[in-house]
């Protein structure tokens, strides 16, 4: 009796779990499932992210994933959904688990990482304002038998690349074809990519440019001035024109620079203002370009004769709004440039001294471009462009950011070992940003390292498969410059972003001020100041 006193509960105690199971009271029912879709895919090294679904039925509300091998790729979670981001190197096929669990119920996916196929790459190398660079090397680093010399266009194609590749091109100095000059991109996927090597430009030609402006305003009343400009690829003025009131215009002899070549077409272009009590305009009364523009030789002076035509008083409107560094009012050291985009007509609207600003411009063209830096403690400067509905409707505030704060090694270090040593810099405030590391010894050599990265760290690349070495015992100098107007590496190699990564500098912060970025409608950059170090005898 009492062997069945003692069964008899058992058996209503495996009863009942059991019913509770069958209704999906304790977790993973017997109605409950879970299946990945997909079970299986192939992926590419590099290439674009895999989203994972999890499938459920029954009592699963949530589950938890996990990747083997955690250290290839990435499993980001989001709920009954994971994206898997391929690695973006792998040297042979490699499988990769996804696995989910959710209420005692496991699935998994297997992926198969494939590397990259070889590809072509056919891209451009340029220096300076974006004149080609021909005779300069590209070579891949991960690749070292691939290199290509740049023709007499700056164009380069490499076979066989396989993405994402690390890029270096290298171009000797004109002036001193013994002077190095490279710049290094890592882990670039595009196939058409435009390097930008700083090579000092100088001014391969010069020239001047005269004439005569006709039209109702002119002889030119006394209180009235006439804001001219031109522009041609790769060129600009060296200084402002010279409009008299007779209208005749000139620039100084050879000051309007060109540097993609021994020649130069021109557009020309004009603006007529009167003037307020304070020298700035105060209403806009006519304008004026040249219909078919001048070619321009080095060495020589070409002219047109062009007509201003009245412009309506609505036309005018005011720009008014704030400027301020790293969030505190500037008081000394800065400049506005307001850029009327007919024509890029410098209006040259400067306040030395105010943080307030308040300035008449002509709403007769695409947009206008307004434009800070600050050249105290490294140089700073902030880009903002403007559509004329936007004029008078609101404040336009522009923030002028702190530049980077190099951080180690520490300035004047000696004794650096560049196989190890670990180049760090503290943030400025805003993302997304590239970063470029420029490293030089006098004029001798310059190397320029573009990263994204957001460790703010920077290992120096191994120079050998590039057939070059870093010098021992020898002194550098190397700042940081950083900008958001590009927010990869990638980006950096569009076909225009050497105009977001060509940074100032304290002789030449203005150099050719006509070409700014064209992608980006507001961005800000900063310049650290340099730094020195010795390396390692």
């Amino acid at each position: 009796m009492r062997a069945i006193s003692t069964r008899a509960p058992a058996a209503r105690l495996v009863v009942v779990t059991t019913l509770l199971l069958a209704c999906g009271g304790g977790g993973g029912g017997t109605n409950s499932t879970l299946v990945l879709d997909p079970l299986s895919a192939d992926v590419t090294a590099g290439g674009q992210p895999l989203t994972i679904h999890a499938v459920v039925t029954g009592d699963i509300s949530s589950v938890e994933w996990s990747c083997d091998p955690s250290n290839v790729g990435t499993l980001v979670p989001g709920g009954l959904q994971a994206t898997y981001t391929p690695p973006d190197r792998v040297s042979a096929n490699t499988a990769v688990t996804v696995t989910a669990r959710g209420n005692g119920k496991t699935a998994s996916a297997v992926l198969t990482v494939k590397p990259a196929p070889p590809a072509i790459v056919s891209g451009h190398v340029v220096a300076g304002i974006g004149r080609p660079m021909p005779g300069a090397t590209v070579m891949v680093a991960s690749q070292p038998d691939l290199t290509a010399t740049a023709d007499d266009d700056g164009a380069f194609v490499l076979e066989g690349v396989v993405p994402p590749y690390d890029v270096v091109a290298v171009a000797p100095d004109s002036a001193d074809p013994g002077h190095i000059h490279a710049t290094y991109y890592p882990s670039l996927h595009r196939l058409d990519p435009t390097l930008s090597v700083n090579v000092p430009y100088g001014a391969l030609g010069g020239g001047t440019i005269a004439g005569y402006l006709s039209g109702p305003g002119y002889p030119q009343p006394e209180g009235q001035r006439t804001y001219l400009g031109a522009a041609g690829p790769g060129a600009g003025t060296n200084s402002s024109f010279s409009v008299y009131d007779t209208g005749e215009y000139r620039s100084g002899t050879g000051d309007f620079q060109f540097c993609l070549g021994p020649a130069v077409h021109a557009d020309i272009y004009a603006l007529q203002a009167q003037l307020g009590t304070d020298g700035k305009p105060e209403l806009y009364t006519a304008a004026g370009a040249s219909p078919d523009g001048v070619d321009l030789v080095n060495g020589t002076m070409a002219s047109d004769d062009f007509a201003l035509t009245g412009i309506s008083p609505a036309d005018t409107r005011l720009l008014t709004g704030s400027l301020t560094k790293a969030g505190e009012a500037i008081a000394t050291d800065h400049m506005v440039r307001v850029l009327a985009r007919f024509g890029l007509v410098p209006l040259d609207l400067i306040d030395e001294s105010t943080t307030a600003m308040a300035y008449k411009v002509p709403a007769i063209a695409d947009a206008i471009e307004l434009y800070a830096y600050d050249l105290s403690n490294g140089s700073t400067a902030a880009f903002r462009r403007i559509a004329p509905a936007d004029l008078g409707t609101g404040e336009v505030d522009l923030s002028i950011p702190g530049p980077p704060v190099l951080a180690s090694p520490e300035n004047g270090a000696t004794g650096i070992d560049l196989a190890t040593q670990a180049f760090t810099w503290q943030e400025m405030s805003l993302e997304p940003r590239v970063f470029v590391l420029s490293f030089r010894i006098g004029t001798a050599f310059a190397l320029d390292y573009l990263t994204a990265a957001r460790t703010l760290e920077v290992q120096l690349p191994d120079p050998t498969p590039f057939g070059l070495a870093y010098p021992k015992n020898t002194w550098f100098s190397w700042h940081v410059f950083g900008t958001t107007a590009v927010g990869t590496v990638e980006e950096a190699a569009d076909p225009d972003a050497w105009l977001a990564i060509m940074h100032p500098n304290e002789e030449e912060p203005l150099a050719f001020t006509q070409y700014w970025y064209p992608a980006s409608n507001a961005y800000v950059s900063a310049r650290t100041p340099p730094w020195s170090f010795q390396t390692a005898p």
